[in-house]
C-alpha cells in the first residue's frame, strides 16, 4: 500500500491509479525508494444489463475477464416471452449463441433484453371464428336478399 501524500492510501485496487514506477518520498521530499506497480494481469470489464418490457435479464457477475464465457439468465414475466436479446460493446455487436452465452471481450458490454406478450392460440381461433361468423351471417343475408 502506498501513500499519495494526501494521507490517502493507494492500493492496486484503488480507482484512478496510474500504473508505472514511482519514487516514494516523505512529506519533506526526502528519501527515494522506487516502487513499481502494474495493472492486474487479468483485468475485468463491466457488464451492464437492461430489461425492456415485462421480464428481466441477469448475469452471474457485474464484471468478467476477457475471454471468459458469460451466460445470460432470461426470466420473462407470466404471459410474456423474450423478443430480442443483444450484447454490444460500443457500437459493435458481440456474438451470442442460442443458449444466451457470449465470450467476454476486452471492453465493457451492454446486455439488452426485450419482452413481448405471448399470443394465446385459443384467442386467435376465437377471433377467426368470430370473424367467420360475421362473414357467414352477412353472406347469408345477402343471399336471402338477392335470391
Amino acid at each position: 500500500m502506498l501513500n499519495d501524500h494526501t494521507d490517502n492510501s493507494v492500493s492496486p485496487d484503488s480507482p484512478n491509479v496510474d500504473w508505472g514506477t514511482y519514487l516514494i518520498q516523505d512529506r519533506n521530499g526526502e528519501g527515494g525508494e522506487s516502487v513499481s506497480t502494474k495493472a492486474q494481469d487479468n483485468p475485468k470489464y463491466r457488464i451492464t444489463t437492461y430489461s425492456i418490457g415485462n421480464g428481466t435479464c441477469t448475469v452471474p457477475a457485474a464484471s468478467e475477464s476477457a475471454g471468459n464465457t458469460v451466460g445470460i439468465n432470461i426470466q420473462p414475466d407470466d404471459g410474456y416471452k423474450l423478443y430480442s436479446l443483444h450484447v454490444t460493446t460500443g457500437s459493435n455487436s458481440v456474438y451470442l449463441d442460442e443458449e444466451h452465452c457470449f465470450i467476454m471481450p476486452s471492453s465493457d458490454v451492454k446486455v439488452t433484453a426485450s419482452f413481448v406478450k405471448k399470443k394465446n392460440p385459443g384467442q386467435i381461433w376465437k377471433t377467426v371464428l368470430g370473424t367467420f361468423s360475421w362473414i357467414t351471417a352477412i353472406a347469408l343475408m345477402l343471399a336471402m336478399i338477392f335470391y
